[in-house]
């Protein structure tokens, strides 16, 4: 199966195949891309339904999770030490889910936005957050509100077409602004051994799995400049020290879990 990159257009083989799932993925054969997606994007009817059987079912929970406040916390200190102090900066945190990361936001003294398209996880956003929600980025632009920060943690995966949002968003950003995207690292020590079976392969609502050079690939793309790849050492209290070594031995060789890329729009 041979298709064409949809980020630099040069040709993509069949990488692999997720048997669960019956996709294929493909991976750009530019080694300076090296992009993996589907094969067949699905239709907006269709992601609509798998969202609502593997994220917003009826129990309201199904295997949908908001970002840990504790790496929330983690992650915006991270880009403090890297931008500055945040307060007093306006942030748009786009798939805001249930509202964690904008929590912790506030606590750095930023102006919260968010968006999050489901109603039903929207109902489950503290009022007392005092944040604007919008639906979609439609509305946001039609806002015509400026962001010094927009964040993006675990959701470029899911866009359909990620450049073309990622330019959108820059064009409502601030000058000297920045943006934080967050997302599963396809070159992670847990990918290379479990391949097919690797979680964000079988997950439906996975479209695109990136490496830093495919990233870095799209937000370029975007206009995102002065790229920047972020260690931030996760941990939880209850880590050990071997547990927290082991973590920051995968981040140095670049085989951790995620990618943190923070770049700006200038």
């Amino acid at each position: 199966m041979i298709q064409q990159c949809p980020v630099c257009n040069i040709v993509a083989k069949e990488y692999l195949y997720v048997k669960s799932r019956q996709r294929h993925i493909m991976k750009c054969t530019n080694p300076l891309c090296t992009l993996q997606f589907v094969s067949r994007i699905p239709t907006a009817a269709e992601l609509r339904e798998l969202y609502q059987k593997h994220y917003y079912n009826e129990s309201e929970r199904s295997d949908y999770c908001d970002t840990d406040p504790v790496l929330a916390r983690q992650y915006l200190s991270s880009i403090k030490e890297n931008i500055g102090d945040l307060a007093g900066k306006s942030m748009l945190d786009v798939g805001c889910g249930r509202g964690s990361v904008l929590t912790i936001a506030k606590e750095f003294g930023l102006s919260i936005s968010g968006v999050e398209p489901y109603a039903a996880v929207q109902a489950h956003i503290p009022q007392a957050l005092n944040g604007t929600i919008y639906n979609d980025l439609d509305d946001v632009i039609h806002a015509n509100q400026g962001y010094d920060l927009i964040t993006l943690i675990e959701v470029i995966e899911h866009i359909v077409e990620p450049w073309k949002i990622l330019r959108r968003l820059c064009d409502i950003m601030h000058k000297n602004s920045h943006m934080y995207i967050q997302t599963p690292n396809v070159d992670s020590l847990r990918c290379v051994f479990q391949r097919s079976d690797w979680p964000n392969y079988v997950n439906p609502t996975h479209l695109y799995f990136f490496n830093e050079k495919s990233l870095l690939m799209v937000m370029r793309k975007a206009g995102i400049n002065n790229v920047t790849r972020l260690h931030v050492p996760v941990s939880y209290p209850e880590h050990n020290i071997a547990r927290r070594s082991i973590q920051r031995i995968l981040q140095h060789c670049n085989l951790d879990g995620s990618l943190k890329l923070l770049g700006s729009v200038t």
